[in-house]
């Protein structure tokens, strides 16, 4: 009998959360994160105040009829082009490189999708940038080449070992194969945010034979963060 598992979307975005929280990265930079916010929270706050900032510093006291409004506004303008430039879009670039990489890039593959057929499992998915977002891959794992099963709940990692042979679809939805791959002792990596997800760890030991050893510790990615 042939099953499939399909992403849990609520699942997936809990799981990017947690490990956003969990990974050392995200904590070692917390400081970095809090002066980054209070940044952008001063900016906005002087911001409204630089009519009034820009009549005592910059313009010698004059008020404002005697400036004109249009001058203040131009002025803020540029202000606010130089915050967006030079405050704001760093501060947004920064947290989302960081986010992305204490996340483990989940999503850099989309339409992902699991089978378990009777004797092999398919994992399939498709890259999310230019160069490979017209390509399918699947992965193809035969329960008899499987040595060893891993699930970690701490980064809620399913990491299967054996010999590993790969798909590359040009055109999956007319069934255009452009290559494959063998990998031998490769290491293929689940992140377990698909739905039934304990249905398919349960199938998975049945079908293969071998029990799926459960451990509860920092992943070994996490160790080489800066």
């Amino acid at each position: 009998m042939v099953k499939e598992y399909r992403v849990d979307n609520r699942k997936r975005k809990k799981l990017i959360q947690d490990r956003i929280k969990k990974h050392p990265k995200w904590k070692k930079r917390k400081w970095v994160r809090y002066i980054l916010i209070v940044i952008v929270i001063a900016s906005l706050i002087i911001m409204p105040l630089l009519p009034w900032i820009a009549t005592d510093f910059i313009f010698d006291g004059r008020n404002i009829e005697e400036i004109g409004t249009d001058t203040l506004f131009n002025n803020l303008c540029l202000f606010l082009m130089f915050a967006v430039v030079f405050i704001f879009m760093p501060v947004f670039l920064y947290f989302r490189s960081l986010k992305n990489s204490c996340s483990d890039n989940i999503g850099w593959i989309t339409d992902e999708i699991l089978i378990l057929t009777y004797k092999e499992i398919n994992s399939g998915y498709r890259g999310s940038d230019r160069a490979s977002i017209k390509e399918y891959y699947i992965e193809i794992i035969k329960y008899e080449n499987i040595k060893k099963i891993v699930l970690n709940k701490y980064s809620q990692k399913l990491k299967i070992y054996g010999d590993m042979g790969l798909i590359v679809y040009s055109d999956y939805e007319n069934d255009v194969v452009d290559h494959t791959k063998k990998y031998p002792n490769n290491t293929t990596v689940i992140d377990f945010y698909y739905e039934n997800s304990e249905d398919f760890i349960k199938t998975l030991e049945e079908k293969s034979g071998i029990k799926v050893q459960v451990i509860d510790e920092v992943d070994e990615s996490y160790n080489r963060a800066d």
